[in-house]
């Protein structure tokens, strides 16, 4: 019931902060709980736990992220994508099936080069909009391919440095790419059923006359910026990748270091 409270208040935008508080509330309450014990020794410890573990990482993920989005690195890597793989005279199931997978991919690259989900989503929205765009993709959909390629097998397959694999490295103290061969082929499922249910729903919405409509308040990426090449920035997220994986190395320090060359690349 807690968690029911939380994302009705938070889809009908409260702060995330107060609908957090409620939900705890109604935990406390139908659990006939102390209130400020439950308040001050549980609550807000397990809060502070979560900071402690997580704050560095989110930070120089959200750093990461901003780099990405500032240098037009990020509407590089997906612009590049775009041009190689649709044409305009493909027909719409192939335009969906592209469309997708061109999302699905860079969210993977972000998400295994440390960026955090959350901050993922955002950081695609306008490359999800010239990608949709493009496709003649309706925007109600945009969400949920975006979705899909942030919250759904990048953060769970063998190597992801996002908080969801660390945080069972930490508690089960296990390496970063452990269960390969189970972990790829459950994500190879996921990323089937995606876009054969999200093709389906794309197409019997087309048929019925939706179509994309840019919304006036959507950000606009200038196609004549000047951004770093593909391969440039592709690099900091495949060294991150790399020094995770490969080496080791504290995720914090890896980010710290893919930040540093970001800002030296871009």
């Amino acid at each position: 019931m807690g968690f029911l409270v939380v994302i009705y208040l938070t889809y009908k935008d409260w702060s995330v902060y107060l609908a957090t508080f409620l939900g705890v509330c109604v935990v406390v309450l139908l659990n006939r709980l102390n209130f400020v014990t439950a308040l001050t020794d549980t609550y807000v410890a397990g809060v502070y736990t979560a900071i402690k573990s997580f704050f560095f990482l989110m930070v120089f993920g959200c750093l990461q992220s901003y780099l990405y989005r500032e240098s037009g690195a990020a509407f590089c890597i997906a612009d590049t994508i775009m041009k190689k793989l649709i044409r305009d005279d493909a027909s719409n199931t192939k335009k969906n099936l592209i469309g997708m997978a061109i999302i699905l991919v860079i969210g993977t690259i972000l998400n295994l080069g440390g960026i955090i989900a959350g901050v993922v989503i955002v950081l695609m929205y306008p490359i999800a909009l010239a990608v949709f765009e493009r496709c003649d993709i309706p925007k109600k959909f945009i969400l949920g391919v975006l979705g899909a390629g942030c919250y759904t097998f990048t953060l769970t397959i063998p190597g992801s440095p996002q908080v969801t694999n660390v945080a069972a490295m930490s508690v089960l103290h296990t390496s970063a790419g452990v269960a390969m061969v189970p972990g790829l082929v459950g994500a190879v499922v996921e990323i089937i059923v995606i876009l054969v249910l999200m093709n389906i729903m794309i197409n019997k919405a087309r048929n019925n006359g939706e179509h994309f409509v840019r919304h006036e308040l959507d950000p606009a990426t200038n196609p004549n910026m000047d951004t770093p090449g593909f391969l440039i920035s592709v690099i900091p997220m495949a060294i991150l990748f790399l020094t995770f994986n490969a080496f080791n190395l504290n995720i914090v320090v890896c980010l710290i270091f893919t930040c540093l060359l970001s800002i030296a690349l871009f």
